[in-house]
């Protein structure tokens, strides 16, 4: 794998995985109990809750030598059938189903 990415000019960064689901990315210190249900992760510092897998990426990143910046807050969709309903409101939105307007193009 390392030599087709050579190949294309990408340079290839194995990184040890171990612990970055325990260390949080956001305070850098070790939370044993950070991740308290599958998918969610908390800093025991600061409150701020984060995806998971999400945590343990960013700290990889770290560990090579990039600043994954904190991510925005991303609303949640799901697919209906009179369109795409937000499961997350914010100011504005509704969760009512859209109606679909039949001369936009899809």
């Amino acid at each position: 794998m390392g030599e087709v990415l050579e190949e294309y000019g990408i340079k290839l960064n194995v990184v040890n995985e171990y612990g970055t689901s325990r260390q949080c990315s956001i305070c850098n210190m070790k939370h044993e109990n950070g991740r308290v249900k599958r998918g969610l992760y908390v800093c025991q510092a600061t409150g701020i809750k984060i995806n998971a897998d999400l945590n343990a990426a960013r700290n990889i990143a770290k560990r090579v030598g990039y600043e994954a910046p904190m991510p925005r807050k991303i609303l949640s969709y799901i697919v209906t059938t009179n369109g795409v309903k937000p499961l997350t409101p914010k100011e504005g939105v509704t969760t009512k189903t859209p109606k679909i307007n039949p001369t936009s193009p899809r």
